[in-house]
């Protein structure tokens, strides 16, 4: 049985996300061997799945300069990121 692991994402300390990976529209399992089809996956490599509900868009809140991402995967772990200006 494959696990279920939860997934959150905040910024500036406020939870924008959180959802399971039993709620994505395609499996761990089927997104792995699809993904390779098109690049060499190693270890480590990220695979953006999308958004679940709670993106800023939707309510008019976006990234600004200075931000604080927190992101996490149950039975992972954590990921910062601070939002910076583009060049």
């Amino acid at each position: 049985m494959t696990a279920r692991l939860a997934n959150h994402c905040g910024v500036k300390g406020e939870a924008r996300q959180q959802e399971r990976t039993s709620n994505m529209i395609f499996s761990v399992a089927e997104l792995v061997p699809d993904r390779s089809r098109f690049c060499t996956l190693l270890p480590g490599d990220l695979i953006f799945t999308g958004t679940p509900a709670g993106i800023g868009g939707v309510h008019g809140i976006y990234l600004a300069e200075g931000d604080l991402i927190a992101s996490s995967v149950e039975g992972i772990g954590s990921l910062e990121n601070r939002c910076v200006a583009g060049a």
